[in-house]
């Protein structure tokens, strides 16, 4: 649905470090739960129409855009973009906002943000929902970056009506670094990336975003959706962010170990109601990380959803984390006052 079918009742900025403003909206009631989206990427953006995951009869929704992303402004797009610094972008929007405790809802890259501000402020989260669990690792930057993700919706997909677009998305993004110069074709895609996406030619940063975009969206949901791929031309000013911040992210912030740090963070806040919902055919977040999870820590509820990928777009992932939502505030309903 359109964003006009759910406006804000307020919105605006909290000032945090070096020159950055975080632009926030309010969705829902007023009084109700406060519900606190945590979008992906780095380097995606809210939307309105976000506000459509959760009851707004029951929930205070708070969407923002997390740092050089989105309506937030800066004086530097990439300074201080670090992990620990969206953090306390988060725990700043709390304060200016005057929520005591959260519910947490992350997607994505959103799974990670959301865990490091739980690990670092858990006693201002009241709960965490998590979708298409990312680990914010090395690992799993380069799954997507330099083509595991490809390679595991190839292996699904070939042979079908879905293989032209999902190969045409690869090819596209996977050739364009020889496209701009020799010496950028004998590199790994992040580092040609991260060239591309800050050259000095703005046709290039344009051409270099939607080909990350196009090949991540390619493979986002359980069967490519050219209509998803193609409107992306729409803004390439958004996909230029994406691709400048994941690919400094991914060579910058993601780390070896920050898989095992999440798992061991998640464990031991335990007492916090944490469940993840993560497609089955994810791509992406391929699902052994929510197995890995589930493992890993047997409190958390950990549902995996047939036929979805990576999404929202898929209808199966939507419906199952709207019922999550849903039974979380049963859970809350019941509690007596």
């Amino acid at each position: 649905m359109s964003d006009e079918n759910y406006k804000q009742y307020n919105e605006g900025f909290v000032s945090v470090s070096d020159g950055h403003e975080i632009y926030f909206a309010e969705h829902g009631n007023p009084e109700g739960i406060p519900l606190l989206l945590v979008h992906g990427g780095p380097g995606g953006r809210s939307y309105a129409s976000n506000a459509a995951i959760a009851d707004l009869d029951k929930f205070r929704v708070i969407r923002f855009d997390q740092r050089g992303t989105g309506n937030s402004t800066f004086e530097e797009q990439m300074r201080g973009q670090t992990i620990a610094n969206q953090v306390q972008d988060i725990e700043a929007l709390r304060i200016a906002l005057d929520v005591e405790e959260f519910v947490l809802l992350g997607g994505s890259y959103g799974t990670t943000l959301s865990t490091y501000y739980r690990l670092n402020y858990p006693e201002h989260v009241q709960a965490h929902f998590m979708r298409a669990l990312f680990y914010g690792d090395k690992a799993g930057a380069a799954h997507i970056a330099e083509g595991g993700g490809y390679g595991s919706a190839y292996a699904r997909h070939a042979g079908t009506s879905s293989e032209v677009a999902l190969v045409d998305a690869w090819q596209g993004y996977a050739n364009y670094p020889a496209e701009v110069s020799r010496e950028l074709a004998a590199m790994d895609l992040t580092t040609a990336y991260n060239i591309l996406i800050n050259a000095d030619d703005p046709s290039v940063v344009r051409e270099a975003g939607l080909r990350f975009d196009r090949m991540d969206t390619a493979i986002a949901t359980a069967l490519p959706r050219a209509d998803l791929i193609g409107a992306l031309d729409d803004d390439a000013e958004d996909s230029v962010n994406l691709t400048r911040l994941f690919m400094h992210f991914a060579a910058n912030e993601f780390t070896y170990h920050s898989q095992q740090n999440m798992i061991i963070g998640l464990k031991s806040t335990e007492n916090i109601p944490t469940t993840l919902i993560h497609g089955q055919r994810d791509y992406i977040c391929p699902v052994h990380y929510a197995q890995t999870l589930k493992d890993a820590c047997p409190n958390i509820d950990v549902q995996i959803i047939a036929d979805a990928g990576h999404s929202m777009a898929d209808a199966p992932l939507e419906k199952a984390m709207k019922n999550a939502l849903r039974s979380y505030e049963v859970r809350k309903d019941c509690i007596p006052s």
